[in-house]
């Protein structure tokens, strides 16, 4: 059995996609430069119901993690048989919220079934906005990250879909909200989500920031120890 970090969880009453629809079956065949997203995602259900509908066009394979006491999540991924859904305790050993830990599982999986694609870790909260698929922006180099640093943070959903009342983001872009690459690094442990993503990124010597394309963020700027109460308001129906 490998590090805590990289094992899978298993409970009874769900059924499991990650081994059910892969072992013994050939592995999909995904275009050389398909983008495969990963996404850790725990007790923000009503807020990725929305993510999801938004981006799953811009992805060839979509992983997401997320808690395996978070069972609204996990519900709600049973609802996309498409997504790859795989489980991680953020919060064991004391963690505030190991969001390096989760990426890494997720990271590993990706690495080992779906190994000519590039890579996009996304936020759970993040929309992006993109007139063309997201390889297709620029000539992409296999050394380098893609950072967004176009980001609007909205607090309710009737002002996200009419684009008003928004605050740009003016922190680091090297934070993990939007990191988009193709070499086969890894995030690191940590025990809230604030270091290992900016960690991830000084990984790398080439840094850049991809244009034409933009994003939305559903909620509080910054929670790095997982949701502390309500973080977006949904005043609308989310339909």
């Amino acid at each position: 059995m490998g590090p805590w970090y990289q094992r899978y969880y298993h409970l009874d009453k769900i059924k499991w996609r990650v081994k059910g629809n892969h072992a013994g079956a050939a592995k999909p065949q995904l275009p050389s430069k398909g983008v495969v997203a990963i996404t850790c995602s725990a007790y923000y259900t009503e807020v990725l119901e929305i993510v999801i509908r938004e981006n799953s066009s811009f992805f060839d394979k979509w992983i997401i993690v997320t808690d395996p006491k978070d069972i609204d999540t996990v519900n709600l991924l049973k609802k996309h048989p498409e997504i790859i859904t795989l489980l991680f305790d953020f919060t064991s050993r004391g963690n505030g919220f190991n969001k390096g830990g989760g990426i890494r599982l997720a990271q590993k999986y990706a690495y080992e079934n779906y190994p000519n694609q590039w890579y996009l870790i996304l936020d759970s909260d993040i929309c992006i906005r993109s007139s063309k698929p997201i390889d297709k922006l620029e000539k992409l180099e296999s050394e380098a990250i893609y950072l967004c640093n176009d980001r609007r943070n909205f607090k309710k959903l009737s002002d996200f879909r009419q684009g008003v009342n928004f605050e740009q983001f003016l922190g680091d872009v090297r934070a993990g909200f939007f990191q988009l690459y193709r070499k086969k690094y890894f995030y690191i442990d940590w025990p809230t989500a604030g270091r290992s993503d900016i960690a991830f990124a000084n990984d790398f010597s080439d840094i850049r920031v991809l244009r034409d394309l933009s994003c939305d963020h559903l909620g509080e700027p910054e929670n790095y120890d997982g949701k502390n109460g309500p973080r977006f308001l949904i005043d609308e129906s989310r339909d």
